[in-house]
C-alpha cells in the first residue's frame, strides 16, 4: 500500500427531488407501439416538515392490511379527500412519501382496463419515485393522479405501459417547477456565555438558522438550537472557535428545499444539481422545458 494515491472528497449526502407547484393540466403519452396511452396530473403532497415518512412507515408485509399501511402512510398529507381507497401505490419501496391515485372517472370506458393496467403503472412508479429524472435521486412529496388511460388488450404488456409511465410521469415533473431537497440537521450547541458571539459566527458563515436559545442547566452556559443544513455540518470549527470549551450534538431534522430556481443557471439550486451530476457521471443540464410543455394538455 506504500505509494498508493489517496482521493480525498467531501463527505457524498443524499437529496430528494420534489416538485413546488401543481400545473393544473393533464400530461399525455403513448406506449412505445402507440397502441397504449394514459394521461396524468400532478401535484406536490404538503408533507409535515419534521418527518421523514420514508423512514417512519412500517413494512406492509408486517401485518397491517393494504388500506391501513395506506393510510398511515397518507397520515398528515394534504389530500385527504381523495381517500385512502382510490391510493394505487406508495413509492419508493412501498412506503415513501410519495403516492400514486386513481382519478378515473367512474363509469368512463378507462375503468375495464384498471385490473390490467395498474400494476404496471404501479411498478413504474416504483422505478420512478425511486431514481427522478433531475439527478437519479429519490422522489419526495409528489402526488400522481391517473385520469385516463386507452389500451388494446393485445398490445396491453409490462413492456409498453411502463415506458409510457415513466414518460409521462418525467414530463409533468419537467414542468411542475421540478426543486431539490437538502437534509437538514438540528444542532444543539452548549456554551459559555463568554463564547456565544464566536459560536453564533461560525453557525452564522455555515448557513444556519438559529431557532432558539435559553440558559443551559449548568450556570454561565447558553444553550442555542440551530437548523443547519448536512452538508454545512461541523463540530470541529464550533470548538475550534470556542477553545474547546462549546458541547455540541445534533441529528436529523427535516427536509428543506434548495434555494433558488433550478433552472437559473446562477442560483444554488442549479450549482448542486450540475455538482450531483458531475460526481454521478451524468450529463450536466437539464431537459429543456419546452420539450415536456409540448405534452401538456390543459384540463381546466
Amino acid at each position: 500500500m506504500i505509494g498508493t494515491p489517496l482521493t480525498v472528497t467531501d463527505p457524498v449526502v443524499r437529496y430528494r427531488e420534489t416538485v413546488l407547484e401543481a400545473t393544473g393540466s393533464a400530461f399525455f403519452a403513448k406506449s412505445p407501439n402507440k397502441r397504449n396511452s394514459m394521461s396524468v396530473e400532478l401535484m406536490p403532497a404538503q408533507l409535515p416538515v419534521g418527518i421523514d415518512h420514508m423512514r417512519v412507515v412500517h413494512d406492509p408485509k408486517g401485518g397491517w392490511g393494504q388500506t391501513d399501511f395506506l393510510a398511515r402512510t397518507c397520515e398528515g398529507c394534504s389530500y385527504p379527500e381523495l381517500g385512502t381507497g382510490k391510493v394505487w401505490v406508495a413509492g419508493p419501496d412501498a412506503s415513501g412519501p410519495n403516492w400514486c391515485f386513481d382519478a378515473i372517472a367512474a363509469g368512463s370506458a378507462a375503468e375495464e382496463f384498471v385490473p390490467d393496467v395498474k400494476p404496471h403503472i404501479s411498478y413504474a412508479f416504483q422505478l420512478f419515485t425511486s431514481m427522478r429524472p433531475l439527478c437519479e435521486e429519490p422522489c419526495r412529496g409528489v402526488v400522481f393522479r391517473v385520469l385516463d388511460v386507452d389500451t388494446t388488450s393485445t398490445f396491453r404488456n409490462l413492456g409498453q405501459i411502463v415506458p409510457a409511465a415513466r414518460r409521462v410521469m418525467t414530463e409533468g415533473v419537467l414542468a411542475s417547477k421540478p426543486a431539490l431537497m437538502q437534509p437538514v440537521y438540528r444542532v444543539e450547541i452548549t456554551v459559555p456565555h463568554e463564547h456565544i458571539a464566536s459560536a453564533l459566527s461560525v453557525m452564522t458563515k455555515r448557513h444556519a438558522e438559529l431557532i432558539d436559545q435559553e440558559q443551559a442547566p449548568r450556570e454561565a452556559m447558553l444553550l442555542q438550537r440551530y437548523n443547519l443544513p448536512v452538508t454545512e455540518a461541523t463540530a470541529e470549527d464550533v470548538r475550534s472557535a470556542t477553545g474547546g470549551m462549546a458541547a455540541v450534538a445534533h441529528g436529523f431534522s427535516h427536509w428543506a428545499v434548495v434555494e433558488g430556481d433550478i433552472y437559473d443557471a446562477s442560483s444554488a439550486a442549479h450549482e448542486t444539481l450540475t455538482a450531483i451530476q458531475i460526481r454521478k457521471g451524468l450529463r450536466p443540464g437539464l431537459p429543456p422545458l419546452d420539450e415536456s410543455l409540448s405534452l401538456r394538455v390543459d384540463t381546466a
